[in-house]
């Protein structure tokens, strides 16, 4: 199913439950990634790809994910071929988490805009520069 089919289905849904099921056992069009949350608190990532779905649960509180495959069920079961072409999502999501941790539990939207312009390691940074060449 297309990917933007799920997302829609998702948002479409009254119960958490029903929501994480669409991600969770919806075969996609290619791999993704999907954070289902509530405003109660409950969140969760899900690593997709096509035929399979890994969960990654909040660490600290955060949520923070990159391009890459973090989950280790994923990474023992998956190549994840994109890093070869992105090796940087290996230390982005680092990054925003390193810059957000000191801020646990009074996270603003400012802080996370900090976090999100982080320059580090220009022009594989966060905040990606736009590249003509592509």
């Amino acid at each position: 199913m297309p990917l933007a089919l799920i997302r829609r289905e998702v948002l479409e849904q009254k119960q958490l439950a029903v929501a994480m099921k669409t991600v969770y056992a919806t075969q996609k069009s290619a791999s993704n990634n999907i954070i289902v949350s509530h405003a109660n608190g409950v969140a969760i990532n899900f690593e997709c790809a096509p035929e399979e779905t890994f969960q990654i649960l909040p660490e600290d509180g955060l949520i923070v994910h990159a391009t890459h495959f973090q989950s280790s069920v994923a990474l023992t079961k998956l190549l994840d071929k994109g890093v070869a072409n992105i090796p940087d999502s290996l230390y982005r999501d680092i990054r925003v988490r390193d810059l957000l941790k000191p801020h646990l539990g009074v996270i603003t939207p400012d802080i996370v805009k900090t976090a999100l312009f982080d320059d580090f390691e220009d022009p594989s940074s966060v905040c990606r520069p736009p590249r003509p060449s592509l």
